[in-house]
């Protein structure tokens, strides 16, 4: 099991027809995934929070930082958080075209 929930804080300033110019400073994602089998969470589930923060402004052109919080995620190897920091840059892209 593997879900994604996305937040966007707020949207581009030219969308939404305003005359001065909104940053989006943050993009939230969340992931959940089954608990490993070793030191697992009670619940069986294991969530991670990424965001994606500037104060350029994420769709402003310079990028953001990542920002990983957890109690616990298990990898198999680093591949796996580089994958997911991929997927959020993707969806990001995707919002500020």
């Amino acid at each position: 099991m593997n879900n994604t929930t996305t937040t966007i804080n707020t949207p581009r300033a030219d969308e939404m027809g305003f005359g001065f110019h909104t940053l989006l400073d943050t993009v939230t994602f969340t992931f959940t995934q089954e608990a490993n089998c070793v030191d697992g969470p009670s619940d069986g589930i294991e969530t991670l929070t990424i965001e994606a923060k500037s104060s350029l402004g994420v769709d402003g052109g310079g990028g953001a930082f990542f920002v990983l919080k957890t109690e616990q995620w298990a990898v198999d190897n680093s591949n796996e958080i580089s994958k997911l920091i991929k997927r959020c840059e993707r969806a990001i892209d995707e919002v500020v075209k």
